[in-house]
């Protein structure tokens, strides 16, 4: 009675930044075996990645019959990389060369909180028991891309591109449960649960203008998308031998989807009816299949 738990743990990883080069000589011929190009590339790639996690939950046990559980935990992780080229194309029919510098760049960046807390409540009755519990995730993303080129020798970039994305994720869940002993062979178990879902996603893209070297809007996307599940269940437990029993159960869903930035591809609701049949064998005192 009142004894309550505390557990916690944190965890980190980083991989340190490493460059790694690159060379490429590639070539071709014509028709008579005569040499008619040469590519060559070299450069350099870099990559870094980190990330922590960290969790911290409480068990209390209020009395012999009401116990509280509560759990959160952290995730953060990301990875960034940037790149270089300098690529020289060779044409000997006719005799022409292209050099090319080209630097690149992507970031990524995660970031989740989950959390959930359950109350359960046990009546004198033994097998009557009530329980209760909310989820919640919610996860946000992040990345980035640039990507310049440029004539080689020169630090004036003739062509580039950058964007954003932005995603968020958030998902809750609410359940509630109550068995009912009906005989000393009978179990009733009723219960509802609601799944509730909200996901946005937003992009950005923009061209460089060569001319002003600013880069100017391209284009955007902006997607948002729920969908909410309401279910209800009830079924009954009951033995048909010594060592097999019989469990009959009706659950029925209600699904809504709502995607409102598309009007021209709605999404229907519906309604799921799902009856059930399951046949358990005892191979132990606390085990079944």
């Amino acid at each position: 009675k009142g004894k309550v738990a505390l557990d916690a743990s944190l965890s980190s990883d980083a991989r340190l930044k490493g460059t790694t080069p690159t060379t490429q000589h590639r070539t071709s011929t014509d028709s008579t075996g005569a040499l008619a190009s040469e590519l060559l590339q070299n450069g350099t790639g870099s990559l870094e990645k980190n990330g922590y996690r960290g969790q911290a939950g409480i068990d209390w046990t209020i009395n012999n019959r009401n116990s509280l559980t509560a759990d959160i935990s952290l995730n953060n992780f990301g990875d960034k990389s940037d790149g270089f080229t300098n690529q020289e194309t060779i044409g000997y029919a006719p005799v022409s060369v292209d050099s090319t510098t080209r630097s690149s760049g992507n970031t990524f960046r995660y970031q989740a909180i989950d959390w959930n807390i359950s109350y359960l409540k046990k009546f004198k009755k033994e097998g009557q028991e009530f329980s209760l519990v909310f989820q919640n995730s919610l996860g946000k993303s992040r990345t980035s891309f640039n990507q310049t080129v440029a004539a080689d020798g020169s630090f004036v970039a003739s062509s580039g591109t950058n964007g954003t994305n932005r995603l968020t994720d958030n998902e809750s869940y609410l359940s509630a449960d109550y068995a009912q002993p009906l005989s000393k062979n009978l179990i009733l178990n009723v219960g509802g649960k609601g799944s509730f879902s909200r996901i946005n996603s937003y992009s950005e893209d923009s061209m460089l203008d060569p001319a002003s070297q600013s880069y100017q809007f391209s284009q955007n996307n902006d997607f948002n998308y729920s969908r909410d599940v309401y279910a209800e269940y009830v079924s009954g437990t009951f033995p048909i031998t010594d060592h097999y029993s019989l469990k009959l159960g009706v659950r029925d869903e209600y699904t809504t989807n709502r995607i409102p930035s598309d009007t021209g591809n709605l999404v229907p609701s519906y309604n799921s009816f799902i009856p059930s049949v399951i046949i358990s064998r005892k191979i132990g005192k606390n085990q079944a299949l």
